[in-house]
């Protein structure tokens, strides 16, 4: 294994900073790259979101007035199952 220098060359020195700099400058392009990508990702979510809302809103609209003729439906019967109750006690 080689030994560790004592002293560093200014032109070492110089080398190390250019290194650093590039990597730092690779670094910072794969983060806006990933940030891009994020960002792609949130638009695509916030398009499939939107679709689904609307398949949702029109869902409940067609069951909406379902709902209201099944209300119905169950009134009318417990008011005959009550007049059928009524008669049979008051005969």
């Amino acid at each position: 294994m080689e030994a560790m220098r004592q002293s560093w060359s200014d032109d070492r020195l110089d080398d190390l900073q250019l290194e650093m700099r590039n990597g730092f400058a690779r670094l910072e392009t794969q983060i806006q790259q990933g940030t891009e990508q994020v960002e792609t990702r949130i638009d695509q979510l916030d398009t499939r979101i939107e679709r689904l809302e609307t398949r949702v809103d029109s869902g409940f609209g067609r069951l909406d007035g379902r709902i209201d003729k099944l209300a119905m439906a169950m009134f009318v019967s417990m008011m005959g199952l009550i007049a059928t109750q009524l008669a049979l006690v008051l005969s």
